[in-house]
């Protein structure tokens, strides 16, 4: 189920200001920046959710005086709404939080990772991990960009807190999509 979610949260999540998808929170979502979700789905996408909830926060909802909205579906939240309604444009607010069963999702997808981890790598693809940096060079010729040879500019690397990223959980389209926080996830040139 987790991967009909382009957000699929363990924990606590502060964001802003939307995802073009349908959304999960395991936790409590603080949405005060401003939220909007799932104005890209199909008819079919929203139709495949559970509940066609787009939406579904376990625990509270804290929005301030920002609008959160929910562009096509329905939205489910376990806890309280607090300070303004959701907006829905198309579909139906309940309160429910046992709509997705966490536990059970997140041992899932802890199984296909781990999975995933005994493949080889990629051909051309040189992955090492060191502590909390995991570096990647996927072309190491010559020319120009990250990597070693004439005109690289050295491995790019990724470093994680691990501690923090791990109570998040977000799955989705990449890191173009996360929020810029050092604590989640960072990137810098060797």
């Amino acid at each position: 189920m987790a991967g009909k979610y382009g957000e699929f949260v363990l924990g606590d999540d502060v964001h802003s200001p939307d995802a073009e998808g349908a959304v999960v929170v395991g936790g409590n979502a603080d949405f005060r920046g401003g939220f909007s979700a799932a104005n890209e789905l199909s008819a079919a996408e929203v139709d495949a959710l559970p509940d066609r909830a787009a939406l579904v926060v376990r625990g509270d909802l804290v929005n301030g005086e920002s609008v959160t909205a929910v562009m096509k579906g329905n939205a489910v939240v376990g806890g309280e709404v607090r300070e303004r309604a959701i907006e829905l444009h198309s579909g139906t607010f309940r309160q429910n939080a046992g709509l997705i069963d966490f536990d059970a999702e997140f041992a899932k997808l802890r199984t296909y990772s781990s999975a995933l981890a005994q493949e080889p790598a990629t051909d051309g693809a040189n992955v090492t991990l060191n502590g909390a940096s995991l570096t990647r060079c996927s072309n190491p010729g010559p020319g120009p960009g990250p990597g070693p040879g004439p005109g690289r500019t050295g491995p790019a690397v990724a470093e994680i807190d691990v501690i923090r990223s791990s109570r998040r959980g977000i799955l989705g389209p990449g890191p173009s999509h996360l929020p810029p926080h050092p604590s989640y996830l960072t990137f810098r040139q060797l």
